[in-house]
């Protein structure tokens, strides 16, 4: 899988790892945005995409729809559930109706 891929691709399987270190640098990139000044958060709405693109295939990686990701958009606890879940939920071993298992990053 490509950078490419794992950003802007909602197809294949990504581990724990690569989803909490995506996801933490997504959430600093956003917070960086907005702190230098308050109407470039307008910028990192660019940053939704990936966001969404690496948490479908979190979910892909334990057999799950990534549509799933919808349960963030409840109040309060929506967010934290569908963090939660893709956050600490193991990965299938083996091949799943998704793909098979991540095999790495590579540059094109």
């Amino acid at each position: 899988m490509t950078y490419q891929q794992l950003l802007f691709s909602f197809e294949g399987r990504i581990t724990r790892q690569i989803f909490w270190a995506a996801w933490g640098v997504g959430v600093a990139l956003s917070f960086l945005i907005v702190f230098v000044h308050p109407l470039f958060g307008i910028l990192s709405l660019a940053l939704i995409w990936p966001q969404i693109a690496i948490g479908c295939k979190r979910f892909h990686d334990f057999g799950k729809t990534g549509w799933l990701q919808l349960i963030g958009l409840i109040p309060i606890v929506g967010g934290l559930v569908v963090l939660v879940w893709a956050g600490i939920t193991p990965s299938d071993p083996g091949d799943n109706a998704y793909g098979p298992p991540f095999a790495g990053l590579k540059s094109e």
